[in-house]
């Protein structure tokens, strides 16, 4: 299953499938909830390829994600180009990474940037509005992770200017 670029509602991804991030997926509203056991593969050249667009899961500030694996299923990001999570022989290894960007998790605590109450996450090009994170509420839960696993991962969009796993 292709995930759209944009969630607006409460989505359960489960084990049943695999999920392929293709560009940029944010997360816009709602709980993305991932059971345990599920795959999220991403495209290493998405289909939406523009300069510095990688393949990226953003659950925006607006958003939450649920993503409670098991340590006998844990829940899985990786590249499209790992079989492992199927059983298939292991390619990859420590020394392939920048395969696709990663996850990244904004939210709406405090932050401590030059008097600004939000700003917009480093990798994402400028503008994005839907990558600013920050704001006045200190409580502010983006969710929960538990055994997961993010592999291949990192993207620099520009110099100084990357996503790096989990951001």
């Amino acid at each position: 299953v292709i995930l759209p670029s944009s969630i607006e509602e409460d989505r359960t991804l489960s084990a049943d499938s695999v999920y392929y991030v293709d560009g940029y997926v944010f997360v816009e509203n709602g709980t993305l909830t991932i059971e345990p056991g599920t795959v999220i593969q991403a495209f290493e050249e998405p289909s939406s390829a523009a300069d510095g667009n990688e393949s990226a899961l953003i659950i925006t500030r607006e958003a939450q994600i649920i993503a409670e694996g098991t340590a006998d299923n844990p829940i899985i990001f990786t590249s499209e180009l790992d079989g492992e999570p199927f059983g298939e022989s292991i390619t990859l290894n420590e020394t392939n990474s920048k395969l696709w960007a990663g996850l990244i998790i904004l939210g709406q605590t405090p932050i401590d940037s030059e008097g600004a109450d939000e700003i917009q996450i480093e990798g994402i090009p400028d503008g994005e509005s839907r990558a600013l994170h920050g704001g006045d509420d200190p409580d502010h839960s983006s969710g929960i992770l538990k055994y997961v696993s993010i592999r291949f991962t990192g993207a620099e969009i520009g110099p100084g200017d990357e996503i790096q796993g989990l951001t």
